[in-house]
């Protein structure tokens, strides 16, 4: 046998040639791998939880919330009957909101409902004393304003899930001026207790 075809045997016997190390990598990049995966899968099992318990906290407070709301509604409906003189001129005032309801809401009820629910009841108080028929000042028209002015965070938060924020509510001219069209009799009415 000659030289080279010795040296091309052992060469070919020996197999490609490695470093010592390289063995090490493999077994890195493999550990590596698995640690990323179970971080991967991890993430995704945390993210869905935190997804399903906001939903689930988010059904529990409309639970509460709705029949609240509900009674929120038919007071400012009356409130905004009696501003706009529909209940007639010598209606009593509505009264304030209950202290029992006051403090569901205070517990329940969102920014922006808590926000207008407090003009609404002090310009209620302004405008006529309880049991009094109207006054004569402006505090009627504010009074209507304020009242559509919670209707609508309360429908803009039921319907979006989120309240508007104060840029919209300004550029909108939210609780500045009225909200419905009182053309042709447009607005609320008066219900018979």
């Amino acid at each position: 046998m000659s030289d080279w075809t010795a040296v091309s045997t052992l060469v070919m016997s020996a197999g490609p040639a490695r470093s010592k190390g390289a063995g090490v990598d493999a077994g890195l990049a493999a550990l590596l791998g698995a640690v990323i995966g179970l971080l991967g899968g991890l993430g995704a099992t945390l993210i869905s939880l935190r997804g399903e318990r906001t939903r689930t906290r988010d059904d529990r407070l409309w639970r509460e919330r709705a029949p609240l709301y509900t009674q929120l509604i038919a007071w400012q409906e009356d409130v905004n009957t009696w501003a706009l003189g529909r209940a007639g001129p010598t209606a009593p005032r509505p009264d304030l909101v209950g202290p029992e309801l006051h403090a569901q809401l205070l517990i329940f009820a969102g920014d922006a409902a808590l926000r207008w629910l407090e003009p609404v009841e002090t310009q209620l108080e302004r405008a006529a004393p309880p049991g009094l028929p109207r006054s004569s000042d402006n505090a009627e028209s504010q009074l209507h304003v304020y009242a559509e002015a919670l209707l609508d965070a309360i429908q803009e938060e039921f319907v979006k899930g989120r309240a508007r924020s104060w840029k919209e509510e300004r550029r909108l001219g939210i609780g500045s001026r009225s909200l419905r069209s009182l053309f042709l009799g447009g607005g609320p009415r008066h219900r018979p207790p």
